[in-house]
Order: structure tokens, then sequence, then C-alpha cells
């Protein structure tokens, strides 16, 4: 099938850290993603892909970061990353409701968004730096509506901070 077709896995992965898995009811833990990583590089010609949530309860920004560093020393060919968003009828959206979590505001996830994809190998293929909710469904944050003008103010924060994807990818591998 790769003979005649680009080939990717998507792999989901939160995070690296177990206690956020555990957390959010992920059922599997990184020495998982790891095994998966390592069983689809025996494979010629496979991409991976890693789906990473940025703003997970109980995550610092040292936290998020450590993933950053981690997909940038594993040099996964491909990253869908975005904001976690409280939809309607959910329990996070209880939590929020309740207070026990609050949504990123959109100063927050710029500069987490950025300085992630700063510690990414230089030759990963963003495929996704945001994400899609109807707003009907959608409690928190409404900025995640406005992808175009979320996508230029990514744009514009590199720019202001003289920075670029894989800017600190070496730095992250110390």
């Amino acid at each position: 099938y790769v003979k005649n077709y680009e080939v990717w896995l998507e792999y989901g992965l939160p995070s690296i850290h177990n206690r956020t898995l555990a957390l959010i009811n992920r059922g599997h833990i990184y020495a998982d993603f790891l095994k998966a990583v390592e069983l689809t590089r025996r494979k010629k010609d496979i991409k991976i892909c890693a789906h990473v949530i940025i703003g997970l309860p109980g995550e610092s920004k040292e936290d998020i970061l450590a993933t950053a560093k981690e997909l940038g020393r594993l040099k996964i060919e491909g990253i869908k990353t975005h904001p976690l968003h409280i939809i309607k009828g959910t329990k996070l959206e209880q939590f929020y409701r309740k207070g026990k979590y609050q949504a990123l505001k959109l100063s927050q996830y710029l500069e987490l968004a950025t300085e992630f994809l700063e510690y990414l190998w230089p030759r990963t293929i963003i495929q996704r730096i945001t994400a899609d909710c109807p707003r009907e469904f959608l409690v928190a944050p409404q900025w995640i509506s406005e992808k175009n003008e979320l996508l230029s103010k990514i744009e514009q924060t590199f720019q202001e901070k003289g920075s670029f994807q894989g800017k600190l990818w070496r730095a992250g591998q110390k």
C-alpha cells in the first residue's frame, strides 16, 4: 500500500504525563505511545502524526513544553495540536461551571503554542494548531471559533518574538 500512497498513522497523545492521561481517562500510558511509535517505525514509509492538547487540567507550562521536547526528540513527522475546549454536556463543563477548571485565555494559548512549536523537530509538519467546534456546543474558550484570526495571531506572535518552529529543538534535546 505504501508503494502507491502516502500513509500516515495518527496517535492521540494529549500529553506525555501519565498523571494527566489517567485524569482524563485516556486508557493508556505514555509507554504505550512509545511502543506504537517503535512498531510503526519498523514499517518502511509510514509517517506518524501525534495529536496533542494544550491546556489540559493540572498541566503547567513546563509539562506542556516537556511534551513538545519529547516529540521533538522522537522526530515525529506530523503534529495536530489545539487548545482544550469545553463542550456542552461534558464533565469538563461541570468542572468549568464549578470553577474547578479555567479555559486558556487567547494570550496564554499564543504563548504556549508558539513555544511548543519552537521545541519541535524543524521538519515536523504542523497539520493542525487550533480546534473546530460548532458554536452551539462550545462553552469556552470562544476565541477558538475565529480560526483565521487565531492563525494570524500565531504568525504575528512568532514575528514579534523573532522565532519559528524548531528554533529551540536542539536546546530541548539536552
